[in-house]
């Protein structure tokens, strides 16, 4: 199969969006080798990155987005053309409604319902003749049961991880720990990875330190990528600038405890597929994270500790009990580290030109 992926970002290779659609091209490359390219806007936050997949950057205008949207979508069309792709693969409904109707086959990968009329009438329109990927069991069920699809144009497969990245044992974790934190022995680390938008959990990361600080337990709480707002002044909380994804590996391997606080004031909240749940999988730290309808088809009793969403009594619980119970902690992160291998992006990507080869 030849396939051409197009994305509209502009990639900086920073963002969660970026490193999704990074990690994707780079699988899809290694399964397909010189049958793929990658195609997307050129612009100063990408012209240094080097990777390893064919990566056609088209020269736009960066704004408006619009602007640069059509742009992507008309300068692309020479290059698609000539490489004659089997398929083209997006995360752009706007792309995916032009190359159909350029006569091309598409995919299009779905990561949550539309929040603008135009999406939503672009989707309405074309869903019944493409192909679609959802990262989610849950955004499937919803999408099908309002726009009457029929099943075999559509599959399941949700985010991943490079599983590779964290193979190895950390030496001295104890003494890394305290360097990367700059706590003493007997502190323990509870760690958060991510923006600070809102429905992302802040609040009740806040709430959490508030509490352990006021009961002078010995945990610290880390927050890895983002600054501290001006209104935070515990002293028992973090605030770590963004590293580069490979040091992220080290910091998400030696916190003793690994967060993910999601809330219902997210908008997509019931259909994410967060990398960084596959990526504290991989950890083999033990973490606890709020349930909704699609973290619980990842995540369950048996490989993380799990509580209601914005419920910060019974996040507190969880974290005692993790603390408290060394062994069932370890034993359920082993269980993740398991479990996780089945969403390396490899698989992810072998699982959906399988899918894309069949239909």
């Amino acid at each position: 199969m030849r396939l051409a992926y197009i994305t509209t970002a502009t990639m900086s290779l920073h963002d969660a969006q970026s490193l999704q659609i990074s990690a994707m091209a780079q699988a899809f490359s290694q399964l397909l080798y010189n049958d793929f390219i990658f195609i997307s806007p050129r612009s100063v936050r990408n012209t240094t990155e080097k990777v390893g997949y064919r990566w056609i950057q088209l020269r736009t205008i960066m704004q408006p987005r619009i602007i640069r949207y059509l742009f992507v979508i008309l300068r692309s069309r020479k290059v698609s053309a000539a490489f004659k792709p089997d398929c083209i693969y997006t995360r752009d409904i706007g792309v995916a409604a032009w190359y159909h109707l350029a006569g091309f086959r598409v995919c299009y990968e779905m990561h949550k319902p539309f929040v603008t009329l135009a999406g939503q009438a672009l989707f309405r329109l074309f869903a019944s003749k493409i192909k679609i990927i959802f990262i989610s069991r849950a955004l499937k069920d919803m999408v099908t049961d309002r726009y009457a699809l029929l099943d075999k144009n559509l599959y399941v497969a949700h985010d991943g991880v490079w599983t590779n990245d964290f193979k190895g044992t950390i030496k001295n974790r104890e003494q890394i720990k305290q360097n990367l934190f700059g706590v003493k022995n007997g502190v323990s680390v509870i760690m958060y990875s991510g923006t600070f938008q809102p429905g992302k959990g802040l609040d009740v990361i806040l709430l959490l330190a508030d509490y352990f600080a006021k009961n002078n337990a010995p945990i610290i709480f880390a927050c890895l990528g983002g600054e501290r707002p001006r209104s935070c002044i515990l002293k028992n909380i973090l605030f770590i600038p963004r590293v580069p994804q490979p040091q992220v590996v080290s910091y998400l391997k030696v916190a003793d405890i690994l967060l993910l606080p999601n809330t219902t004031e997210l908008s997509y909240f019931n259909y994410t597929s967060p990398l960084k749940l596959f990526e504290y999988m991989a950890s083999g730290t033990p973490f606890v994270v709020s349930r909704s309808q699609s973290i619980t088809e990842i995540a369950n009793e048996k490989n993380a500790w799990l509580f209601d969403p914005g419920d910060v009594g019974q996040c507190i619980a969880q974290i005692k009990n993790v603390l408290s119970n060394p062994v069932a902690a370890k034993q359920r992160a082993e269980q993740a580290l398991g479990d996780v291998a089945r969403y390396d992006w490899q698989n992810r990507c072998q699982n959906i030109v399988q899918f894309l080869e069949i239909c």
